[in-house]
């Protein structure tokens, strides 16, 4: 398949391979979506998922492409199978929502007394996310990642580690 979504293209050959059983699904190298609008409620839940502490008070907007190595998802337990690639996120910013909004607009206020320069920002910026290359497995029931870099005004996060299928962290 290849076709529109989001702005950008969903595109792919998978495959279901249903002997042995319980089969799974299989999912070759190759580039699977193309420069596709990341907004909205799939946005704000990665951000809160990345940052529990502000991701329900915000708006996250950007574009995503994802290349995968390939992936072999189990049909009756697709979390436990195996996949590989890489993201790149372009022009993702994380801003203010309607909870946070007043206090960054405080905020960028006194930054703009202590520096001039941020009296020109026509919107408050929480975080950016770089456009390098986000690697990313599956494997064992968990998501890792490594490269993940995002700049939160002068300071440069570097993100590395793992999420479970369960919830637990290991960043």
């Amino acid at each position: 398949f290849d076709v529109g979504f989001g702005g950008g293209r969903l595109r792919g050959a998978p495959w279901v391979q249903l002997l042995p059983a319980p089969g799974e699904l299989v999912v070759p190298a190759g580039r699977v979506a193309d420069r596709v609008v990341l907004a909205g409620p799939l946005a704000d839940a990665w951000v809160t998922w990345m940052f529990p502490v502000i991701g329900r008070s915000t708006r996250t907007r950007g574009l995503v492409s994802v290349d995968m190595a390939g992936a072999r998802l189990p049909l009756s337990d697709p979390g436990a199978g195996e996949a590989a690639g890489s993201i790149v996120f372009e022009n993702l910013e994380v801003t203010p929502g309607p909870l946070l909004s007043p206090l960054a607009k405080v905020v960028a206020k006194l930054q703009a007394v202590v520096d001039p320069r941020f009296a020109f920002g026509d919107k408050a910026v929480l975080l950016r996310v770089r456009t390098d290359p986000v690697r990313f497995r599956v494997t064992g029931g968990r998501t890792w990642h490594d490269g993940l870099l995002m700049d939160m005004g002068q300071l440069v996060l570097r993100s590395a580690g793992s999420v479970g299928h369960d919830g637990s962290l290991s960043m």
